[in-house]
């Protein structure tokens, strides 16, 4: 495709595209200005560590990208064409196989061979073992770990150079798709730990603002709080390299100025507008709007049942019963979801 053709095409994407179980984004493949991507986003990214406390989308922008997992989600078309997660399948990353064995228990991996970190050293099982127990063991990654039965370092061993067996007490359908997702990516272990300390084993504080990476781009180069640039990583084994050398991503706080710069053609990609602006879009047909499903999240009124009055369940149900739920979704969002309402009592 030539870039005037992306370009008059535009793209907009609605909130949830980039976020999904944790995961992110695809890695970008998109074609764009002079080889590069530009991406505006409403948020800056306040940490590079995808188990940093408090990290938010932008964060996840970045670190899908510079980071790899033994395994990821396979990908599948919606109907416009855009490509999202396949939840059900799973398929090698880092990993280019994987054996389960007969009870459920154990899971072996077998790293692809050559694969390098940004610096140049080789991905090896110790590395995959350390990063590992580093996402059992800080606060922000490991409760999501547990839903898989992934609780303690010993649960990781290395076999040999490029392999490594993860243990579970029970079998678990949580396991793999738990090593799929945002927490458990790969660091270079000796990096990492050149910046580690008695107080600091897992070096948070270095890696809020340092990658140890070897995914399929690099971060490189970081303006806090404006943007930051992701290059080609282009000795990445894993999986298929980007068409694009580089991914610009912006941070432009105001809606009303994202949408202008999909307009006009000025970025490839535009991120969180807001559904009347996609539903304005979507009327215009003068940009492609593609809306990703964000699978992990939902919409609620939420009730303090410690509190009065809502420590009383016939005022909770009072107020579910007097909630205009259809007028809501249609005036606030544009009825651009999958409503979870109306369901027949006593439906399974």
């Amino acid at each position: 495709m030539k870039r005037r053709d992306f370009l008059r095409q535009g793209t907009a994407a609605v909130t949830g595209s980039l976020l999904a179980s944790g995961l992110g984004a695809l890695p970008a493949r998109a074609q764009g200005r002079q080889n590069v991507i530009r991406v505006l986003e409403e948020m800056a990214p306040n940490t590079v560590d995808q188990a940093g406390v408090g990290y938010n989308r932008g964060s996840i922008n970045v670190t899908w990208n510079v980071y790899d997992r033994l395994v990821t989600f396979a990908t599948k078309p919606l109907p416009d064409g855009t490509q999202t997660y396949d939840y059900e399948k799973i398929v090698g990353q880092a990993a280019e196989r994987y054996e389960v064995s007969p009870d459920g228990r154990q899971v072996t991996f077998f790293l692809r061979r050559g694969a390098v970190f940004h610096d140049g050293s080789p991905v090896t099982a110790e590395d995959v073992k350390w990063s590992l127990e580093r996402a059992v063991s800080v606060p922000v990654a490991k409760g999501q770990m547990s839903t898989g039965s992934l609780t303690k370092a010993d649960q990781f061993a290395v076999v040999d150079d490029y392999t490594v067996r993860v243990t579970t007490e029970q079998r678990d359908r949580f396991t793999l798709p738990n090593l799929a997702v945002l927490f458990p990516a790969i660091f270079n272990s000796k990096l990492a730990r050149k910046h580690a300390s008695e107080n600091d084993p897992w070096a948070t504080e270095w890696l809020k603002s340092n990658v140890a990476g070897g995914g399929p781009f690099e971060l490189e180069s970081h303006r806090v709080g404006q943007e930051f640039v992701l290059k080609r990583f282009d000795k990445w084994k894993n999986g298929p390299i980007a068409s694009n050398a580089r991914i610009l991503y912006q941070v432009v706080p105001v809606v009303s100025n994202r949408r202008a710069a999909a307009e006009r053609g000025d970025a490839d990609i535009i991120l969180d507008l807001p559904p009347r602006d996609v539903s304005d879009l979507l009327a215009q047909k003068r940009v492609r709007v593609s809306a990703v499903p964000w699978t992990s999240g939902f919409q609620f009124i939420g009730m303090n049942t410690q509190i009065k009055p809502f420590d009383d369940v016939r005022v909770r149900r009072a107020v579910a019963y007097a909630v205009p739920y259809r007028q809501l979704f249609e005036a606030v969002l544009y009825s651009r979801g999958r409503p979870l309402f109306g369901g027949a009592p006593g439906a399974p």
